[in-house]
């Protein structure tokens, strides 16, 4: 759980993303992809018991951004290399795949995140040639 980041942000606890938005998905259609199943569920769970993984799924599914992004760059902050289930860093490199659209929209949130980015050691012999390594280097030079 996110207990330090909740207690951050500016929504009200033992809310759902469906409850903020409104919207009810229904039940996870069996038929539907794991990821798809995965996300409707998501989208009803309640935000404080959010982990790392139910950050990085929504924010790389480009859902829930307005709640969630902001969240989701208080982890990093404080944990840089938050994996979810996959890497070293998955969490930030979800939030770095944003559309650049999103990040000229949230000036505040995208200087958080490249400061977090920029402070990662990118010659880490634990990240060198990894997936982060690769997609942090080209983000910052494009933010640059």
């Amino acid at each position: 759980m996110l207990d330090a980041e909740i207690a951050a942000s500016k929504f009200v606890p033992g809310r759902s993303l469906q409850d903020i938005d409104g919207q009810d998905w229904g039940d996870p259609d069996p038929c539907d992809s794991h990821l798809a199943q995965t996300c409707t569920r998501l989208h009803r769970k309640q935000i404080a018991d959010f982990d790392d993984e139910d950050l990085r799924v929504m924010v790389g599914q480009g859902i829930g951004l307005t709640t969630l992004v902001p969240l989701a760059t208080s982890v990093v902050e404080r944990r840089p290399l938050a994996s979810g289930d996959l890497y070293p860093g998955a969490l930030l490199a979800a939030l770095i795949r944003l559309p650049g659209g999103y990040w000229a929209q949230h000036i505040e949130l995208h200087v958080r995140v490249v400061a977090v980015a920029r402070a990662i050691d990118l010659g880490d012999p634990e990240l060198a040639g990894t997936d982060l390594a690769v997609t942090l280097r080209c983000w910052l030079e494009e933010s640059a």
